[in-house]
């Protein structure tokens, strides 16, 4: 399996697999490569930046290229978008 480049937000990247869902990367980084686990614990999202584009992707979502990833807190605009965003669907699910 080839290996991607992924950069964090305190500059530190390592190489992982290919695919690697953006989760499991912050996972890695927050073991060994300067991240919180406290921190951490509170993603709800991955804001993933590659070839020019910046997207808030799901944890789950996995990571194909070099690319630069932070995670995505409750206390942020982008962060209070996805879950205004899971609540709506949960409504909608709920009312059908």
């Amino acid at each position: 399996m080839s290996e991607i480049s992924v950069t964090f937000e305190n500059g530190a990247s390592a190489r992982l697999a290919a695919g690697v869902p953006a989760g499991e990367a912050l996972r890695a980084w927050a073991s060994g490569l300067g991240g919180s686990k406290k921190v951490l614990d509170k993603a709800v999202a991955a804001r993933v930046e590659q070839n020019g584009t910046n997207v808030v992707v799901d944890l789950s979502r996995p990571l194909d290229a070099d690319c630069r990833v932070t995670m995505v807190t409750p206390d942020s605009d982008a962060g209070l978008d996805v879950l205004r965003h899971s609540d709506a669907n949960l409504m909608e699910q709920a009312l059908k």
